[in-house]
């Protein structure tokens, strides 16, 4: 199971390579959920919120960035 690190990280990339304005204030949202030390529930359900506005991001960077994403909705 990946830890918060991972999920800021995949936030911060959303936010410097993704095209969707509302992908990129639900990942700041999620940065600032790991900033509060919010429970793994919060950060599931930001997760969802986030991929569910990148259908549109393609690329190597994209696919890497959901995947980890993804991990976090489990």
């Amino acid at each position: 199971m990946l830890g918060t690190e991972a999920f800021r990280e995949a936030c911060q990339r959303v936010l410097l390579h993704a095209k969707d304005p509302y992908a990129k204030s639900f990942a700041k949202a999620g940065i600032d959920l790991v900033h509060l030390n919010a429970g793994r529930e919060a950060i599931s359900c930001q997760a969802l919120y986030i991929l569910s506005n990148l259908a549109f991001w393609h690329g190597p960077e994209a696919r890497m960035v959901k995947a980890t994403l993804r991990e976090f909705t489990l």
